[in-house]
Parts: C-alpha cells; sequence; structure tokens
C-alpha cells in the first residue's frame, strides 16, 4: 500500500504543474464504495464531510469503480470483477440542509485484472494466495450455506444498479465553521431492472462529523443500515448492520492527500466461514481543475478481513461543486 501511496503523490505533483486552481471545498476524503460483489447492490457508508451545499447551489459528480475479489475458502469462491460509473446531483435546500440523488451503472463479470495483480505481486515479491486455484478472468460466485444449502450467482454483464437518495441536516456549527456535525438519512430504492440490483428499500441513518483546521481536515461517521431484501440468491444478509469510517486529510496549495479507514459489521450471515465485518485503507487525493471542479484518483485494499471483501479497487472521479 505504502507504493501506491507514493504513486498517487507523484501523480498529484505532476499534474499540480499543470493546474493552478483552488479548491472549492477543500479537505473532502475519497467517497470510495464497497464493490463486493456479494453486498455492493445493498446501501453502504462512504467516507465524506460534513460540508453542505448553500441555500440554492447544485453539485454534480461522476465516479468510475473499478474492483477485484478473489476469496476462496473451502465452502466458497467468490471470484469476480466489478466496474460502477455512478452518477450524482446535490442541491442545497438552505444553508443547512441538502439533498443529493445517485444512479449507478454496474458491470459484474470475470473482468480483466487478475494478470496485472499477480504481474504486480511477482514484481513486488508479494503472495498470490489462493489466485491459482481458478482460471484467469473468471467469474465464479457460488458455494454452500451453513445448512447445507447451495448458492450461486450466475447473471453477470452490465445493468442498471439502484437509485440513492439522501438527505442532511445541519445539526451544529461552530464558530468559523471549524466544526461540524450533520444527521444524514438515506434510501437505496428498488429500481434496478437487473440482477445487479435488490429489491425492497435500503436505509440509514447516521452523523458525521468534521473538524476543520488547514491544512489538516478530520471527518468522522457512524452509521446504522436496515436492509430491505435479505436474501438473494439463496444468502441472506443481516437485517440489521452498523458503519463508520474515519478519514483524515492533507491539503497542499493545488491538490490534496487522504487516507481513510472504514468497518462494517456481519454483512452475510449464511455462509460457513465467511467473516463477520469487513474493514478497509483508502488513500488517494484530489486536485482541482477549475475553480469548482475538482480530479479525485484513490485506491482501496482490504486490510484485515480476507476472503470476505473485494482485494483491491480503483476510483477515479470528478465532482462540481461551487464555493
Amino acid at each position: 500500500m505504502k507504493f501506491f501511496f507514493s504513486y498517487i503523490f507523484i501523480l498529484l505533483s505532476l499534474l499540480h504543474g499543470l493546474c493552478s486552481h483552488a479548491f472549492a471545498a477543500p479537505g473532502d476524503p475519497l467517497p470510495i464504495r464497497d464493490m463486493y460483489p456479494l453486498t455492493n447492490m445493498h446501501l453502504s457508508t462512504v467516507p465524506h464531510s460534513a460540508q453542505l451545499l448553500n441555500a440554492g447551489q447544485h453539485g454534480m459528480s461522476s465516479r468510475f469503480l473499478w474492483a477485484t475479489t478473489n476469496a476462496i475458502r473451502a465452502p466458497y469462491v467468490i471470484d469476480a470483477e466489478t466496474r460502477e460509473l455512478r452518477f450524482g446531483w446535490s442541491y442545497g435546500l438552505s444553508d443547512d440542509r441538502e439533498i443529493s440523488i445517485e444512479w449507478p451503472l454496474v458491470y459484474r463479470g470475470g473482468g480483466t485484472l487478475d494478470s496485472f495483480i499477480e504481474s504486480w505481486h511477482d514484481f513486488w515479491g508479494l503472495p498470490n494466495g489462493r489466485r491459482g486455484r481458478v482460471s484467469k478472468d473468471s467469474f465464479e460466485i457460488q458455494g454452500s450455506t451453513k445448512n447445507g444449502e447451495e448458492f450461486a450467482m450466475h447473471n453477470d454483464g452490465v445493468g442498471s444498479g439502484n437509485t440513492q437518495v439522501s438527505f442532511s441536516q445541519r445539526l451544529f456549527t461552530s464558530l468559523e465553521e471549524k466544526f461540524l456535525l450533520n444527521l444524514e438519512a438515506r434510501l437505496s430504492l428498488p429500481t434496478s431492472s437487473s440482477s445487479l440490483g435488490h429489491a425492497g428499500v435500503d436505509s440509514s441513518l447516521g452523523l458525521t462529523a468534521s473538524l476543520n483546521t488547514p491544512p489538516w481536515y478530520v471527518h468522522i461517521g457512524v452509521a446504522g443500515l436496515r436492509i430491505g431484501d435479505n436474501e438473494i440468491s439463496h444468502v441472506r444478509y443481516a437485517l440489521w448492520r452498523y458503519e463508520t469510517f474515519a478519514s483524515i486529510v492533507y491539503l497542499f496549495e493545488h491538490f490534496s492527500l487522504a487516507s481513510s479507514l472504514t468497518y462494517t459489521s456481519e454483512v452475510v450471515t449464511n455462509i460457513a466461514e465467511h467473516p463477520n465485518y469487513t474493514s478497509f485503507l483508502d488513500v488517494g487525493g484530489s486536485i482541482p481543475l477549475s475553480d469548482a471542479l475538482a480530479l479525485e484518483l484513490g485506491i482501496r485494499e482490504e486490510i484485515v478481513s480476507g476472503n470476505g471483501s473485494q482485494d483491491i479497487g480503483f476510483l477515479i472521479g470528478l465532482e462540481y461543486r461551487p464555493d
């Protein structure tokens, strides 16, 4: 992971030479999502700040995430690649209230990253784990549950994901907005027309706090989530779970570096030997392309919960957010 962080730092430094704009919304963490094939159709929490748009302002975003998973244990094989192109729009209802809508286009299949990852591991002398037990760039999601029932997800391809609607309410603002606290509610609606989404309505309620002391920015969030469709293809999901994140951002003159830790309690409940939590480390940064438009680059790596989460994921995004 230290190599990824170094490369992103070098790339952002080079881009800095091509751009001299200031950030419109400085100090935001990277909003990298859960892309694990068994769970990415459901609502999840992403690192974010408590900064809201002013009344009447509009914000837009477009983000592409690309992740690979090779989770192999005796009871199951999860070998797949997931990609997501997510579009977002947000609006400041007032200086203390914001609403946003997101819609994703999702791909799930064998992908193309296996050879690259194995070559990367070989170059740095890292182990390939159990990747040799399945064919390269194959698509396989199958196994057995705790009661011996077989499960499988055979549907690959491209399809619409579920639309997400969010509402944020400012609860507290300190002098000069150095400390911000928001209450946030989110819904994931059953709008998907493909097997890559979920039925029912997922929902969450949480708190996000931001401490803004330039050039350092710290963000912490916690949320409780309820799954509306808690069984898909014989895979059962926890009806209730919680997620939390902690992010730190350092703002240079014309680019930022960000790192986040994310923890999720048990999501999949009925697969034998499946981990009962997930945890990730995100690293990356952003650079302003104009006074309101920023380019985001990031990488997500699992840090503890092996064989129950994505291996590695990549983010490239554009966010328009006026000052």
